[in-house]
């Protein structure tokens, strides 16, 4: 099965792209250190009750999202408030000289900008230096759209949105960045530059296996996608 992914309109391009207000956070603070559930060096988001998400400080991908508003993070590790696994991780590529290789990836901390947090990355690969920043934050559908469904037909108000936004800089001329996607998710993700997407979903878990690439292009470079959760299905495995 194909990965649903929306070639949205321009106009549904700018409202993606829009700020949304930044939700009241549910801990001081809400960007903090420590294990989390297989993750030794994890750095935990706080965005929503509803949406705790865990970065692996040691390969700067996304690990895991859940439904914290009950246990916190150690909530992670249960089956039915996981939201998104990424047991492999988002795996960085730098594609050079027609050539796609793995970079070295360092963690480079993060850093508060109003109300929102940013994450920071360094690619390494021979002389090159590529800087990533990421903004994590919670978006609802109707925060986007009247009729979400004008988003994607899948997408529904009750949704929870993981909206991911990455800038980059440093890359070479002629060179691109991708983030390739690998993630078991209760939901769907939307971006309008998804490469090669791909989806397998199982019907008994109500999980789906996505795989996809998110490309980075030009010395300054931008790029977003958002993960939609389906947070009904997280609260009836729960039951």
């Amino acid at each position: 099965m194909r990965l649903r992914v929306a070639l949205v309109a321009p106009v549904v391009v700018a409202c993606l792209a829009a700020a949304t207000q930044a939700p009241k956070r549910p801990r001081d603070p809400w960007v903090f250190r420590g294990r989390v559930d297989d993750i030794e060096r994890a750095v935990t988001v706080a965005l929503h009750a509803e949406l705790w998400i865990a970065y692996d400080s040691t390969t700067c991908a996304l690990r895991r999202a859940w439904n914290g508003r009950d246990g916190g993070a150690s909530q992670a590790a249960a089956d039915g408030a996981r939201l998104l696994d990424g047991s492999e991780g988002g795996t960085w590529w730098v594609l050079r000289d027609g050539v796609a290789r793995s970079p070295s990836v360092v963690w480079r901390g993060y850093a508060f900008r109003g109300q929102q947090v940013t994450l920071r990355y360094e690619l390494v690969l021979d002389d090159v230096h590529i800087a990533i920043e990421e903004t994590p934050e919670l978006v609802r559908p109707t925060d986007l759209a009247d009729d979400p469904a004008s988003i994607a037909p899948w997408v529904s108000r009750d949704m929870l949105g993981l909206r991911r936004t990455f800038r980059a800089s440093g890359i070479p001329a002629g060179a691109s960045v991708s983030l390739a996607l690998h993630d078991e998710v209760r939901g769907n993700v939307i971006s309008q530059d998804l490469l090669d997407p791909f989806e397998l979903s199982d019907e008994r878990s109500g999980r789906r296996a996505l795989r996809a690439r998110l490309p980075l292009r030009g010395a300054e470079a931008w790029g977003e996608l958002i993960y939609f959760f389906d947070a009904r299905a997280a609260s009836r495995a729960r039951r």
